[in-house]
C-alpha cells in the first residue's frame, strides 16, 4: 500500500474491532454506506488498497452474497485514525479464519 489507489492482491481475512463499520460501494468515506459490519465480524477481502491515504478493504465475491441487495462490489474502511475514529478492523491469521467452504448462498 504505497501510494493512492496501489493494492496489494492477497486474500486476507479482517475482524470488525470498533463498534460498527460500513460496507461501502466504493472505497471513499462518501460512497453509499449500504450494510454494516459489527464489532466481531469477520470478513474476506480480495484486496486492500490505499485511497487518499487510507486503507480500504475490497470484500471477496463470496462475501456479497451476505449482504442486502448484493452489490456488484463492497469496501470497508480498516483504519479511520484520519477521521478521528481509530482502528477500525484487524488482521486475523488465516489459520484462525473460517474456512472458505462455509460461505453459502443465502438462499441455500
Amino acid at each position: 500500500m504505497s501510494s493512492d489507489g496501489d493494492s496489494s492482491i492477497a486474500l486476507s481475512w479482517w475482524r470488525v474491532v470498533h463498534t460498527r463499520v460500513w460496507v461501502r460501494s466504493a472505497p471513499s468515506t462518501k460512497a453509499t454506506a449500504a450494510n454494516v459490519l459489527t464489532q466481531g465480524d469477520v470478513v474476506c477481502a480480495a484486496c486492500v488498497s490505499e485511497v487518499d491515504g487510507m486503507p480500504w478493504a475490497r470484500l471477496a465475491d463470496e462475501e456479497l452474497n451476505y449482504l442486502a441487495d448484493r452489490p456488484a462490489a463492497a469496501y470497508v474502511l480498516l483504519d479511520g485514525k484520519l477521521l478521528g475514529l481509530g482502528q477500525l478492523c484487524e488482521p486475523v491469521a488465516a489459520v484462525d479464519a473460517p474456512p472458505l467452504q462455509t460461505w453459502v448462498l443465502p438462499h441455500e
